[in-house]
């Protein structure tokens, strides 16, 4: 009887074996790399963004690349499976190896175990990737996103508009260039809560650096014109117009800058921190714990009236009242069903981001293993074509998968779908990818 050990270096690194991951970890490594590169486009633009119009320091755009990298590998380890397996296979059929291998007496399966074998171990550390590193870098990236938004200005400055800023409404006539500073003339400064106008000469506009929350309005040469109640000897109460002249003026304004919310997002928690945020939530909610009971009864009357609704010709003789009741509990049937269908949307409301980012979790990783399943097999059927034809191919594995992953996420936030609908374009690919496997198999 062999060992454990001759039977690994046989079955999992022989000769073939080393040759195969030879092939395909490379063929992998550029995938995913270029499926990383691609998903992530959209997000480097606006890190430039910041870095040139909102002098975020380099630094800091240094720091959300490196935490957004591990945080798109959550998404593209998946997806550059299928470039990895269909151009390695394509090149074994090029080069008529697997006919060879064929002609030696090897079978379907064993020219393919090793792409499974790589494909079970890729999945383990997908998941322990994604809940250590991926996930932590994720909340690390938000952070420092929502840091560097909120230094960005949301001023724009016009000529001959009122500006919002804050409390105040803010118009200039033009602006020049002076020793770098951006300098306002003829300034005005309208406060319409408090009944106060403001009018200089020359102003500044710029970001408090003690706040990401003030702007600083410095003026120059100008008068604060106010209205103001006030009570005479009589008693009486009138409006009155107060004017004061200035030669410096400094207004500091509040300004309630929007940036990212950072809050503990789905997204940026590993299984555990999601399993208990979703727990909690259920032990608060009486609405969720009350469901299952609901449900319950609900089947049961439904059950219960079928039933009558069955055997009414043998209860009930009377032609008349056989269709009266027959109308009675068919209208109750109906009932029944609208009740069931008001607590599946009910149910479908409470928490539907994270429980389906629950799912997320696990149905990614698992995707490793059918893109594998299916592209290894589906390599074996494609025709002794170029390289091109094979990374066609892949492009639209990948593509079907994505586009219908993002079908299914949008009907669960529309409230449309449950949360494990995100598992359908893994359930399909996996029907699809034995199928194959069948007919390959039995040749």
């Amino acid at each position: 009887m062999k060992s454990f050990g001759s039977l690994a270096r046989q079955y999992l690194w022989s000769t073939y074996d080393r040759y195969f991951y030879k092939i395909l970890i490379p063929s992998f490594l550029v995938g995913f790399t270029f499926v990383t590169l691609f998903q992530g486009i959209v997000e480097l633009y606006h890190l430039i963004q910041l870095y040139i119009k909102s002098n975020v320091p380099l630094k800091n755009i240094l720091l959300m690349t490196v935490n957004l990298l591990p945080f798109l590998a959550t998404i593209t380890l998946p997806l550059g499976v299928p470039f990895g397996y269909i151009l390695a296979m394509g090149r074994l059929s090029r080069d008529s190896e697997i006919i060879a291998l064929r002609a030696c007496g090897v079978s379907n399966f064993r020219i393919v175990l090793p792409g499974l074998v790589f494909a079970v171990v890729l999945t383990l550390f997908a998941w322990v990737f994604n809940n250590f590193v991926g996930y932590p870098a994720t909340k690390s990236y938000i952070l420092l996103r929502a840091q560097s938004e909120r230094e960005k200005p949301i001023v724009q400055l016009k000529n001959q508009a009122f500006l919002s800023v804050g409390k105040y409404q803010l118009k200039f006539d033009r602006s020049i260039t002076f020793e770098n500073l951006e300098i306002l003339l003829n300034v005005q400064l309208v406060d319409l809560p408090g009944k106060r106008t403001i009018m200089a000469e020359k102003g500044r506009l710029y970001k408090d650096p003690e706040s990401a929350n003030n702007y600083v309005i410095k003026l120059q040469n100008g008068s604060i014109s106010e209205i103001q109640e006030i009570e005479d000897e009589t008693g009486k109460r009138e409006q009155k117009m107060f004017i004061v002249s200035f030669r410096y003026l400094t207004v500091y304004v509040p300004i309630s800058v929007e940036g990212f919310n950072i809050r503990m997002l789905p997204e940026s928690m590993n299984i555990w921190e999601l399993k208990k945020q979703i727990e909690e939530e259920i032990k608060k909610s009486s609405s969720w714990q009350n469901i299952p009971v609901e449900r319950k009864q609900l089947i049961e009357a439904e059950k219960k009236i079928r039933q009558e609704l069955q055997n009414i010709s043998k209860t009930i003789q009377d032609a008349e009242q056989r269709e009266a009741r027959q109308k009675e509990l068919k209208a109750q049937l109906e009932e029944t069903k609208r009740k069931q269908r008001e607590l599946v949307r009910r149910e479908r409301s409470i928490m539907p981001r994270e429980r389906m980012s629950l799912m997320e979790k696990y149905s990614f990783p698992a995707a490793i293993l059918v893109f594998a399943l299916l592209c290894v097999f589906l390599g074996m059927f494609l025709p002794r074509g170029g390289r091109n034809e094979n990374l066609g191919i892949a492009m639209i594995v990948m593509i079907v998968y994505y586009g219908a992953w993002m079908g299914m996420r949008r009907l669960i936030e529309a409230g449309q779908g449950d949360p494990w609908l995100v598992w359908v374009p893994n359930l399909v690919y996996l029907l699809v990818g034995l199928a194959v496997m069948m007919k390959k198999i039995r040749e």
